[in-house]
């Protein structure tokens, strides 16, 4: 007993004097994580700092917050930080590029990429995002390019001599935007077009100077995008613009003219186009047209000239219903206007003058649960809608389209209540619409004189209404109503509109690193007509913007637009009646397969832009049942003319 008693006294002593742990002495901001006292991080003196997601209090800020701001305006993209990691995510450059570098000279935009190619992919994938491989002219672009690579990577540029052979110097070597090489920064010995195949050209790593190589090796790449400035829609004053209206400039109805200057004080304009009849003035310091009282034709109040349609849109205050109003419209040689996109919306914000009736009803369908239930006066469903939220709510004899003053959205609302409305023209000539009951042929507008004044001129109308069709071209295939589960993998798409040039439009998407895909899950689009194919498009989150067809065994230029490859297919069309130029089919076992689209033309029916995110974009083969997709919550670029992201 008292051996054991002794025992317990000695390790009660040797307890005692053991020694403590160390006692928490700085506290927040001494860099030790305490999550016991209520810390989510700890980076020390980082806590608090603009690149750090760690705040003064050691708790992560939000994943709202920008950690890094882009570095390159629009070749790089803000990082913000997660909302549940104290470091700042990894820098990404636009189209998830791993570096960007800006010349501020001319606005181009330079980004590298460190994954591998062939430089016939990296041009490829160049192209897909909207640019090329990099072209240098000078020694201080060259310093630019180099800094958008990694310094250890070689990297593919765009020079190459694979139609010309040169071997002694650059010279002569072609660059990909066109014409030959005026700068060059071989290394000494190069190019030496080794082995007889060294066609294309590449920067050494660590700054060693060009070398040329064979164009099927896998390296790193840079590519360029020019950015357009006069044009755009947007003045980029260090350019040298003052004005900048799209279309519209250089057109009699704008005050900027062709190059992006404001006109002189004193021209003559007409913001109404044709249903301008008196001359307005340009003051020197506005673009637009100024507003020129009684100066429209049909005894309009306002007027707007849309320069990429040739439309004009008159605006009248002798209130009417919607049906008087809609053949008030019909008498002048028009129709309630329809807006077919953003800028068209903007437009009538632009002209309208209180509340005003617009040429959207659901009179024949009855059923204005959804706005894709609505139609247009020029016949079909509405391909673009911007109903306020909650809007269409379905209430009773709610049928007809307003616009509330000054505003962007729309209300569905009661037909018989008088309002104000806007006429859309197509031309000054003759016209012949479709009224709501006959057919009425009247002469265009030329003067003052020739249209009615008051409401007691307008026809009688009856309660028919337009046949209901659908914007949507038929397809052999057909997209659903809304997106589906599909394949997915990572994503980019790129939409680019030319106000008033329809021919230079252009779609891409990408879709890549996806889900295991066979080759049998494509079809045998060379030889079978239903191997066909159709690319779904969608806006508002699920609403079928546009569906394109991409069709089977089919001939272009006269001959198979379809040619098989090892893994896949390739469909080419160099004039296509669709718009679908190329496409890619590769496929491969889990994060191998991809599918690379392109889009071009006139024949293109692009959706509306801006976009109305989310958007998904969807490839469906008809032999297999099986698709493709990605989908985009958020834009790197997004505005009427442009549109670029990354999927989620």
């Amino acid at each position: 007993m008292i051996g054991t008693a002794i025992c317990s006294i000695l390790m009660t002593l040797a307890l005692l004097l053991a020694p403590l742990p160390p006692a928490r002495a700085g506290g927040c901001g001494d860099g030790n994580l305490f999550e016991s006292g209520g810390e989510e991080c700890d980076l020390g003196d980082q806590n608090g700092e603009p690149t750090s997601c760690c705040t003064d209090d050691c708790t992560f800020r939000s994943d709202t917050e920008i950690c890094r701001p882009s570095a390159a305006a629009h070749c790089d993209e803000a990082e913000f930080c997660t909302g549940g990691d104290a470091e700042c995510p990894t820098d990404v450059a636009i189209f998830s590029g791993q570096h960007s570098a800006i010349d501020e000279g001319t606005g181009h935009c330079y980004v590298g990429f460190d994954d591998v190619a062939s430089w016939f992919d990296a041009q490829d994938s160049c192209e897909f995002i909207g640019g090329y491989l990099a072209v240098i002219d000078s020694e201080t672009e060259a310093g630019i390019v180099e800094s958008a690579t990694n310094p250890s990577d070689d990297a593919w540029i765009g020079i190459n001599d694979d139609d010309i052979e040169t071997t002694i110097s650059g010279r002569g070597m072609q660059r990909v935007n066109g014409g030959s090489v005026n700068y060059e920064d071989f290394a000494d010995g190069e190019p030496n077009d080794s082995g007889d195949n060294e066609d294309c050209v590449h920067l050494r790593a660590n700054s060693q100077g060009w070398n040329d190589a064979d164009c099927l090796t896998e390296m790193s790449y840079v590519c360029e995008l020019e950015v357009e400035t006069c044009g755009d829609g947007v003045v980029q004053e260090q350019h040298g613009e003052t004005c900048d209206r799209g279309a519209a400039n250089g057109d009699s109805s704008s005050c900027c003219k062709a190059d992006c200057t404001l006109a002189d004080g004193g021209t003559e304009c007409f913001r109404g186009g044709f249903c301008q009849h008196t001359a307005s003035q340009c003051n020197g310091s506005d673009a637009d047209c100024p507003h020129q009282p009684g100066g429209y034709i049909h005894n309009a109040v306002r007027s707007f000239y849309d320069a990429r349609t040739g439309h004009c849109y008159l605006n009248y205050i002798s209130a009417l219903s919607w049906e008087d109003a809609q053949s008030a419209c019909e008498v002048r040689g028009g129709y309630l206007a329809v807006p077919d996109d953003g800028i068209e919306n903007e437009i009538l914000r632009r002209v309208d003058n209180g509340n005003v009736w617009i040429g959207v009803h659901d009179r024949t369908t009855e059923a204005n649960e959804t706005a894709a239930d609505f139609e247009q006066v020029t016949g079909g469903l509405v391909g673009f809608h911007a109903f306020a939220a909650n809007e269409p709510n379905g209430l009773v004899d709610e049928d007809c389209v307003e616009r509330p003053e000054e505003q962007l959205v729309w209300n569905d609302s009661d037909c018989a209540p008088p309002k104000n409305y806007i006429c859309e023209l197509e031309s000054a000539g003759t016209s012949t619409t479709t009224t709501l009951g006959a057919t009425t042929t009247t002469d265009g507008p030329t003067s003052t004189t020739e249209a009615p004044t008051t409401t007691t001129e307008q026809p009688t109308t009856t309660t028919a209404a337009p046949t209901t069709t659908t914007t949507l071209e038929p397809t052999p295939f057909e997209c659903p109503s809304d997106p589906t589960d599909c394949r997915e993998g990572e994503g980019a798409l790129s939409i680019k509109r030319k106000i008033g040039v329809p021919d230079k439009n252009k779609l891409g998407w990408k879709w890549k690193k996806g889900q295991s895909t066979s080759k049998s899950d494509f079809g045998t689009p060379t030889t079978d007509p239903g191997s066909d194919f159709v690319l779904c498009i969608y806006d508002h989150g699920n609403e079928l913007a546009r569906a394109i067809e991409i069709a089977g065994a089919s001939t272009c230029e006269g001959g198979p637009c379809w040619k098989e490859t090892a893994a896949g297919f390739v469909f080419k069309d160099k004039e296509p009646d669709t718009g679908i130029s190329s496409v890619t089919l590769k496929s491969g076992v889990a994060g191998k397969p991809s599918i690379k689209v392109k889009a071009k033309g006139a024949a293109l029916s692009l959706p509306s832009l801006p976009a109305s995110l989310p958007v998904a974009i969807q490839l469906r083969a008809a032999a297999s049942g099986r698709c493709w997709g990605s989908s985009f919550s958020s834009a790197t670029t997004s505005s009427d003319t442009k549109l670029k992201a990354s999927s989620d």
